[in-house]
């Protein structure tokens, strides 16, 4: 049954399965009982592959449940059932109650083990709003490969308390980390630089990584190339650079002409000029 989660019943379906995110399809036995979700589009063959997966009972939230029942200290079966669980509902309280079980059935700083203090540590910063046990792990685990995922979560923390130089701060420790690591994607430095031009903070790092962002795109299609060329544009532009940032532009304007968004960033870039 399809239903429209924004009008009539789907509001309240929405809110009884927890959906959060469009599209969502719930899977429920005879009872109602929920047996497992997709969240999201996927190409057909993947989601003929995910129905397959749910009617055979393969890692679903029924099949995993029914497991932990039989086997409780079970540690992979705790963290792959606690990944669902929060599929389900981001707030409840079971997530940090399997992840400290995790915790103690794994061996002190086992990968595990620092999994399931960033879990929990990132449950009470998202559940409370508070960035300080994410703070914490970053300073005991400065090794940890969920550095990038903790930094990221700090970032969407402070944004949404308005706590705009702490979210720069911490966006700018994310990309720092990810360029010395050699992770850095184009998409990560170009939110950023995006974002640092919203604020009209850090503007020559965002230069910086709006560069880099560019040449990491490579021999991407036509239209990636011209998104990810516009932000270095709307850089300079913040920097007042508007000359550099029209040859830029124009260039986005090459690779994607159809796209008449490119002509209007061209057209504020020497609107603002001619008010200077």
């Amino acid at each position: 049954m399809k239903v429209d989660a924004e009008k009539g019943n789907g509001v309240d379906l929405a809110e009884q399965f927890h959906v959060r995110g469009y599209p969502t399809t719930v899977f429920v036995n005879a009872d109602g009982k929920e047996i497992d979700r997709v969240v999201g589009y996927l190409p057909v063959e993947k989601w003929l592959d995910e129905i397959q997966r749910i009617d055979q009972g393969k890692n679903t939230y029924a099949s995993l449940e029914k497991k932990l029942e039989e086997s409780p200290n079970n540690v992979d079966v705790l963290m792959r059932f606690a990944k669902k669980v929060r599929e389900r509902n981001r707030q409840s309280e079971r997530i940090p109650k399997i992840w400290n079980q995790v915790q103690e059935l794994s061996q002190q700083g086992s990968e595990n083990y620092v999994t399931a203090v960033y879990k929990v540590a990132e449950y009470d910063a998202m559940t409370q709003g508070n960035p300080e046990p994410l703070k914490v792990f970053l300073n005991e685990y400065p090794e940890a490969s969920q550095r990038s995922g903790a930094w990221q979560t700090l970032v969407r923390i402070y944004r949404s308390q308005k706590k705009t130089d702490q979210e720069a701060t911490a966006f700018r420790r994310a990309t720092d980390e990810a360029i010395e690591a050699g992770k850095a994607s184009p998409g990560l430095l170009n939110s950023y630089a995006w974002r640092m031009a919203e604020l009209e903070t850090n503007l020559q790092d965002a230069l910086d990584k709006a560069e880099k962002a560019v040449e990491l795109v490579g021999g991407e299609d036509p239209k990636t190339q011209a998104q990810i060329m516009d932000t270095k544009a709307e850089v300079l532009w913040k920097l007042d650079r508007v000359q550099e940032a029209v040859q830029v532009i124009n260039k986005c304007i090459e690779l994607a002409p159809e796209d008449d968004y490119f002509q209007k960033q061209k057209s504020k870039f020497l609107g603002e000029s001619a008010e200077a």
